[in-house]
């Protein structure tokens, strides 16, 4: 799947991929790993709602998700920021 401004991390010999964006700018739900021993990527599972942009990391067996956006408006100046309710995300799926 083509992608763009995802999140990636490794764990247990896999690369997983997170959220990002697809093709015409749609945002990603997807979490998927990839397993360079079978030379195959799975869908492990799905984020609440798309992100695109956010941070990554693995803790405890645990992979973590935050931050980003879900939103293809943009900014065009620091004038039209807006600090949306809930913006704060957080995301974690148990490997």
């Amino acid at each position: 799947m083509f992608r763009i401004n995802f999140a990636v991390t490794t764990f247990d010999s896999k690369i997983y991929v997170i959220g990002g964006e697809g093709l015409k700018g749609a945002i990603i739900q997807a979490v998927e790993a990839y397993d360079p021993v079978t030379d195959r990527w799975k869908e492990v599972g799905l984020l609440p709602k798309p992100r695109r942009n956010h941070a990554t990391n693995i803790i405890n067996g645990s992979l973590w998700s935050c931050g980003g956006s879900s939103s293809s408006l943009e900014a065009q100046s620091t004038d039209e920021l807006v600090w949306e309710e809930n913006s704060l995300f957080v995301f974690y799926l148990r490997l």
